[in-house]
């Protein structure tokens, strides 16, 4: 009984990781209005948790001028880097014709539906998370809502990744 468990588990075992490497590597975009907050938190926690999986990437529909000294901080606390990440304009990657399997809008509604719809996209996803550099908050106050933000992200990426390979 034991050796025919043991065959059935490594069997198992085995399809299970011949699925994994078999699985291509999916696209995703992160959006928000300035990527200099949520999106970029988004791309480095997928990246970074799930490579073999996801190949993240972030925009914004009002692209700003960096990234939000809150986020670098926040994402090292975390263990998370962004030091080579930039701030992206939506519409550049538009225009290049860049395309994406699943785009995920971290931001409000109306911004949401701003987004272009890219070509060849199987999955557009509304997750309206607040940005805490825009709170009226203390600067301690903000640190721990950039904490309990890169939580959700995980949760929210980890919870996907879950449904795409099921």
């Amino acid at each position: 009984k034991f050796k025919t468990l043991f065959i059935l588990c490594a069997f198992i075992l085995g399809m299970m990781i011949q699925k994994e490497n078999t699985m291509r590597t999916l696209k995703i975009l992160f959006v928000c209005v300035h990527n200099s907050f949520r999106s970029q938190l988004a791309q480095a926690i997928a990246n970074q948790r799930h490579p073999s999986i996801l190949k993240a990437f972030s925009a914004g529909l009002d692209a700003g001028r960096g990234i939000n000294l809150l986020a670098l901080a926040g994402a090292l606390r975390h263990g998370y880097d962004l030091s080579s990440h930039h701030v992206t304009d939506i519409f550049e990657l538009y225009k290049a014709g860049q395309t994406f399997d699943i785009v995920v809008a971290v931001c409000s509604k109306d911004a949401y539906e701003r987004c272009p719809i890219f070509p060849g996209v199987h999955k557009r996803l509304h997750w309206p998370l607040d940005d805490p550099s825009a709170m009226k908050v203390s600067e301690e106050e903000k640190a721990y809502l950039t904490d309990k933000l890169i939580h959700q992200l995980e949760e929210k990426i980890d919870g996907l990744v879950t449904q795409v390979i099921s």
